[in-house]
């Protein structure tokens, strides 16, 4: 049944499911076990469509209800940026695809959930990330049952979007149910008038705007539904499938963080695993409510971090109750980006630090031992000693040739501050040596600053065994960098020795030229041709045609492409392409300048990561993925995936995307600004380097889309 105004031609669409529980008895039904809850429809199709709309009057009857929306924005910019009302809670967005099928004009198709805690007339309120006051939109609704009331726990199990080429037949996305009795819901634009289709078990219902709804609230194995039209034409098309369960009213609780730690200004994408998590679900880091909070299933939820300090305990709470603090939901607070502090290897720097840029403090008694062909060193508040000369102690810092040992300082009584000064650029390790040498009380906190945020690293137990600490610096010429030691405990604040380890560029790709080089790079997955995809959560099959160089830059473009690879077929072609037998390094500093794919958010599953050759055991450093629409870095190994995901504006622009890989410890820097750092189980195996554009409709596949790529660096001391 079609309410509201007139067919209006193209714009925007924005249409509801209510998923509801009207039956109070499970039944049984083609593909459904006993414990499988019943998924039917309830009632006809809710429909208006005008300029500006933006509201539309619904009356859920039960408690528990989903409420699936559907939007589509006749607008290249313009997206849903919230959702409320309805008398439901805890709007999700299931899909965002960008549907540039029509030449005509751009659309913004998605899909949202949400469900009812309040029964009776009310009205959804969408919000839009721009004015849509000229722009049309269309509002529909759709009431289904599970028949398990206020207790019905509503959860994604896919969503996907696409673009059709012109055809009679509308195609909308083939999804595959992981379980039995799945509600499929899709809904299908083009520029014409969208008719009935004939997929079997699917209800078809024609929109005022001219568009189709379609559903099968029973669906238990992979199904790809299809509409008609007349004449033939482009369309593009969003669907989502959508399970039912019983939510549990016991106390929730977590059993781990992912990510386990994050910036100090919030904006981390924490996912959240334990149990009994169900709709209307909460979560709060400390005593600060998350600021924003999906619910995925009854085990798994993802919640984004306020601004905080510290670590606090993270907490769920549900109608069950509040889940009881453990280590296990312990998050961290990173106010900055943590140095790693190591006593090895002591006073034996030669082949360690500084390559052949030292300064060792006080080595001639009033003056320093010094090599600086680009630098000069300036004590600007201090004294110099020299403690032992010679010594045989390893403590003490060698001489350039390992011939003789000194222990020489400056020091200060509260305060000690040296400036380094570059008569040229600067990229590389700035790296210092204090040692405690005559007691074991002294303590300090040590700042660099390179014209940007400090750097700090508090000593705060003794470092009477020597302490090395490692400060990632740039500079440009001319520039200078200031050294803080701060006295906090013990006679005096103390520094033995600076050294400087400049970057050596190592590979460099700026895919010049109109094809890729192929001694530095190959494309396909362990296989030449159009090979298997990475893992088994990705919907495509790498194909080499979906590689290119131009312009000065690698392009990866996902399409809708059915192929076969590693004996099945898949849905979606991309590219990738990997250094795998070509090139290979220990240590570095790698980077790549990425134009990602999407418009207000990452789309699809964009990657530049390094590899070992035995995963997990030689580690995986994933420098950007992108997930769910956010920016993440990770490093894999045995132990598990610790990282993080940033938010912000990656999209639209080029942007760089880098990992310092140490000894010890892995820095993530995104646009330049260190976002993560991990100190756990880093591996020393030799890393090849890929890239890629991954599909795993999470939260949804936009196709086409192209990952671009200006160049890949790498760099080592």
């Amino acid at each position: 049944m079609v309410h509201g105004s007139a067919r209006g031609g193209r714009g925007a669409l924005l249409l509801i499911i209510l998923v509801g529980g009207l039956f109070g008895t499970l039944t049984s039904g083609v593909g459904a076990s006993a414990s499988t809850p019943v998924i039917s429809a309830v009632g006809g199709l809710a429909n208006v469509q005008g300029s500006g709309v933006s509201s539309l009057s619904v009356s859920p009857k039960t408690q528990g209800d989903a409420l699936v929306l559907s939007v589509k924005v006749s607008s290249a910019t313009a997206t849903v940026t919230s959702v409320s009302g309805g008398g439901a809670t805890n709007w999700t967005r299931l899909v965002s695809f960008q549907d540039n099928a029509s030449a005509v004009i751009d659309h913004d198709l998605e899909l949202w959930l949400g469900t009812v805690s309040t029964t009776g007339t009310s009205s959804i309120t969408v919000n839009f990330s721009s004015s849509v006051s000229s722009n049309d939109i269309e509002l529909a609704a759709q009431e289904f049952t599970a028949g398990l009331g206020s207790s019905t726990l509503w959860t994604k199990d896919a969503a996907a979007g696409q673009s059709n080429a012109s055809s009679k037949t509308i195609a909308s996305p083939p999804l595959t149910p992981t379980e039995t009795g799945e509600l499929y819901f899709s809904y299908s634009r083009s520029p014409g008038s969208v008719l009935a289709g004939s997929t079997s078990g699917f209800t078809y219902d024609q929109t005022a705007d001219g568009n189709m709804v379609l559903f099968d609230p029973s669906v238990s194995s992979h199904v790809a539904p299809t509409s008609t039209q007349s004449p033939a034409n482009t369309s593009a098309a969003v669907g989502a499938l959508l399970e039912a369960s019983s939510a549990s009213t016991s106390t929730p609780t977590v059993s781990s963080l992912s990510p386990t730690s994050g910036p100090a200004a919030g904006g981390t994408t924490v996912t959240v695993t334990g149990t009994n998590f169900v709709t209307g679900v909460t979560v709060s880091f400390g005593a600060t409510a998350a600021t924003a909070v999906t619910l995925n299933s009854a085990i798994s939820l993802t919640a984004t971090s306020p601004a905080g300090s510290g670590t606090v305990n993270l907490t769920v709470t549900t109608s069950g109750g509040t889940s009881t603090t453990s280590t296990a939901d312990q998050f961290t607070y990173l106010s900055s980006q943590t140095i790693a502090v190591s006593s090895a290897p002591q006073g034996n720097w030669v082949g360690t630090y500084g390559g052949s840029d030292y300064v060792l403090a006080g080595w001639n008694g009033s003056s320093d031992l010094t090599h600086l062909p680009d630098a000069t060193l300036s004590l600007v508040q201090g004294t110099r000693c020299l403690w032992a000369d010679p010594t045989t102690d390893v403590r003490a810092l060698e001489s350039p040739d390992q011939s003789t040992r000194e222990a020489g300082c400056w020091y200060a009584g509260s305060e000690l501050e040296l400036q380094l000064s570059f008569s040229s650029a600067y990229s590389g390790n700035l790296e210092l040596y204090a040692l405690d040498w005559d007691s074991t009380s002294r303590r300090e906190t040590i700042s660099v600053n390179a014209g940007s945020s400090p750097q700090t690293v508090a000593l705060t137990t003794s470092f009477n065994e020597g302490a090395w600490m490692v400060f990632p610096i740039i500079v440009a010429s001319g520039g200078s960098v200031t050294i803080t030691v701060q006295q906090t405990g013990g006679a005096d604040a103390v520094l033995s020795g600076i050294f400087l380890d400049p970057w050596n560029l190592v590979f460099d790709s700026e895919f010049n030229g109109s094809s890729l080089d192929t001694s530095q790079w190959s494309t396909g997955w362990f296989g030449s041709g159009i090979t298997q995809p990475v893992n088994s959560y990705e919907q495509e099959c790498y194909d080499p045609a979906q590689v290119s160089v131009a312009n000065g830059e690698l392009d990866l473009t996902a399409i809708a492409k059915a192929e076969t690879c590693d004996g099945v077929t898949r849905p979606y072609a991309s590219g990738i392409v990997t250094t795998d037998g070509l090139f290979s390094f220990t240590y570095g500093y790698m980077e790549a300048r990425v134009w990602l794919p999407g418009s207000s958010e990452i789309a699809d599953w964009p990657a530049f990561w390094a590899n070992g050759q035995s995963f997990p055991t030689d580690g995986e450093i994933d420098v950007l993925e992108g997930r769910d629409g956010l920016a993440c870095a990770h490093f894999h190994n045995s132990a598990g995936a610790p990282g993080t995901c940033v938010s912000g504006t990656f999209t639209g622009g080029w942007h760089t995307f880098a990992a310092d890989w140490e000894p010890g410890s892995i820095t993530f820097y995104y646009d330049g600004t260190a976002i993560y750092q991990d100190t756990s189980g880093i591996t020393s195996a030799p890393m090849y380097l890929i890239l890629n554009l991954a599909l795993d409709g999470s939260p949804s596949n936009t196709v086409p889309a192209t990952m671009r790529v200006d160049y890949v660096q790498v760099w080592q001391h």
